[in-house]
């Protein structure tokens, strides 16, 4: 019986959710003074990242999973992230026919995969009343750090998530 390496990425998907939470908790106040919020985006990154590279493979289906275990972990309101991740995977699936691979693209659907989850989250909150903020003091305070911080994990990530890319997807 031969190895299945596909069988990994559900299982760094699930330490990317974990991670997220320990850089949440060990980043929350080292950074930022004020009211500003640093939000880590990994389990986004990589889902984006793996949608596009990698998009004959049902990665949205993963994303899915992975949303729900982010609402069950993180959340109140089941559903939401599950949701979103599921439609940007499968939207950066849909680009990524049109498109060659290349870093500068990749960069750029991973900030717009970042921007529309912070913006859909934002949007609900204010929709339920959770959030009581007003768009400019958003974007300024939390989708700013956040764009910048999850863009430099992107750039330091990029390599490692090439690599193992190739090696999941090779032939064995």
């Amino acid at each position: 019986m031969k190895f299945q390496r596909h069988y990994i990425l559900p299982i760094f998907f699930f330490l990317m959710v974990l991670l997220d939470g320990s850089m949440q908790a060990l980043l929350g106040a080292e950074f930022l003074s004020g009211n500003s919020v640093i939000v880590p985006q990994i389990s986004v990154i990589v889902i984006a990242f793996f949608s596009f590279y990698a998009s004959a493979y049902p990665i949205h289906y993963y994303a899915f999973f992975v949303g729900l275990l982010y609402d069950t972990y993180y959340l109140s309101y089941y559903g939401l992230y599950a949701t979103l991740f599921f439609l940007m995977a499968y939207l950066i699936r849909l680009c990524s026919r049109f498109f060659k691979e290349h870093v500068i693209l990749a960069t750029t659907l991973e900030i717009l995969a970042i921007s529309y989850v912070q913006f859909s989250v934002y949007v609900f909150y204010q929709l339920t009343g959770v959030a009581h903020t007003n768009w400019q003091v958003f974007v300024v305070s939390r989708l700013w750090p956040t764009l910048l911080f999850n863009t430099l994990a992107f750039f330091i990530l990029y390599m490692p998530l090439y690599k193992l890319r190739r090696w999941i997807f090779s032939k064995q």
